[in-house]
């Protein structure tokens, strides 16, 4: 990563983290240089790329704050987001993928049931025994990320599944997360979801979804002890 990429990153990290609360001051262009043995023209480009992700706001002639990101979001705030999420998360930004995932997992699951293709079975099947089998932490993580984008994608729905790529950094760093845990003792769970979907029962695929989400997020509740 280049330096420039990482002195970005540390200050989105502060901002997205809260160590940086909406209405800080920020540094001006020549302490920003200064502080980080920078270029005043790269301490500016920082500036306008935290700007662009909406997490800072500029005044003309007048002082730089922290955004109000969280309510008033730009396009590019939610990516600069997951870029946080899947190198450094923490308990607020786990409770808010999770409370989403909660609530558009179940709905995929119905989705699924009645629209999934024999491919889209098979494809499950395939990423559901390699979690089951799985024995290194890498491989579970895989494994978790390739099923659960596998019931987007059966959505067939092209926005749930767009929404699965972007977030897959973080599924990813969910599931290592929960290796070695208790959510693998929820592959019962997992089997019973497929096994819905297959039989194109809606309700019960949403149902056995939102079963799981919930014992997965009980686990993750307990994130700091585990990381």
């Amino acid at each position: 990563m280049e330096l420039k990429d990482k002195i970005l990153d540390k200050y989105r990290t502060k901002i997205i983290h809260g160590e940086l609360k909406s209405g800080t001051i920020m540094p001006t262009q020549r302490e920003m240089a200064e502080n980080e043995s920078i270029s005043k023209s790269v301490a500016n480009s920082i500036k306008i790329a935290l700007e662009k992700e909406g997490l800072i706001t500029t005044y003309p002639r007048k002082k730089t704050v922290v955004a109000d990101w969280k309510n008033y979001p730009t396009p590019l705030t939610l990516p600069a987001i997951v870029k946080v999420a899947e190198r450094l998360p923490n308990e607020e930004l786990i409770k808010a993928f999770e409370e989403f995932r909660i609530i558009n997992e179940g709905k995929c699951a119905a989705l699924a049931a009645q629209r999934r293709t024999d491919e889209d079975i098979k494809h499950l099947r395939s990423a559901l025994k390699k979690i089951i089998s799985s024995e290194k932490m890498e491989d579970f993580a895989d494994a978790h990320l390739e099923f659960h984008k596998g019931i987007f994608i059966a959505s067939h729905n092209f926005l749930y599944a767009a929404i699965a790529e972007s977030f897959k950094g973080v599924f990813y760093c969910w599931g290592r997360l929960n290796y070695d845990t208790d959510l693998r003792k929820t592959n019962e769970l997992l089997e019973k979801i497929l096994e819905y979907i297959e039989k194109k029962d809606s309700m019960m695929s949403e149902a056995s979804m939102n079963i799981y989400s919930y014992e997965s997020s009980l686990i993750l509740n307990s994130y700091p002890k585990h990381i």
